[in-house]
């Protein structure tokens, strides 16, 4: 009987931890939607995201692109915590040197370690920046990639499967808000 006791409590424990970690996503999930709905300006959306994503994950640093048509590129369009140095070289980043690669490719959150990247220039900047991990964000709206958010950590930090479940929910939304503005500059220029 004490030990069945136990196993109740422990499982009421664990349930209660699991309400308690679903009720912070949805707040997440909220708190993102909320700020990308205020405006249809590409840019606003995006610095908002950024920023409600970098305070939800408990990450440093971070930038969102714009994938270009090209699919090759991606046109940097907010950034926080990263030096001017390390924007400038950011601007317009090629896709392959960048774990939003990984990212584009999958349709999926990708974390990389510096560790991960090759030898080389791209390399020696994530380190001379300080950064230790890279997790990109594509940013998706009807199956297509408009663009990432790539959030950076400056310590090594694991990353769990629900957090990752809850970036591609974050990169979803902010993918549809990105697609809500397009059409409004489409609607905009078709009216002029």
């Amino acid at each position: 009987f004490n030990s069945m006791a136990v196993q109740v409590l422990a499982s009421q424990a664990t349930l209660e931890q699991r309400v308690a970690d679903r009720t912070r996503e949805l707040a997440i999930l909220n708190a993102v939607s909320d700020v990308t709905s205020r405006s249809l300006d590409l840019w606003t959306i995006l610095a908002a995201a950024l920023q409600k994503t970098l305070e939800a994950i408990h990450l440093e640093a971070g930038a969102a692109f714009r994938l270009e048509p090209d699919a090759q590129t991606l046109a940097l369009i907010a950034h926080q915590g990263l030096s001017s140095s390390f924007v400038q070289r950011v601007e317009r980043l090629p896709l392959q040197i960048s774990a939003a690669a990984i990212a584009v490719a999958t349709h999926r959150p990708a974390i990389q370690k510096l560790s991960d990247y090759e030898e080389g220039e791209w390399k020696a900047a994530i380190e001379a920046e300080g950064l230790c991990l890279v997790i990109s964000v594509p940013l998706v709206a009807k199956g297509e990639i408009l663009g990432v958010i790539n959030l950076a950590a400056r310590a090594e930090r694991e990353s769990t499967a629900q957090e990752l479940s809850l970036l591609a929910s974050i990169g979803q939304q902010v993918g549809m808000a990105m697609e809500n503005a397009r059409l409004y500059e489409q609607a905009e220029e078709a009216a002029a």
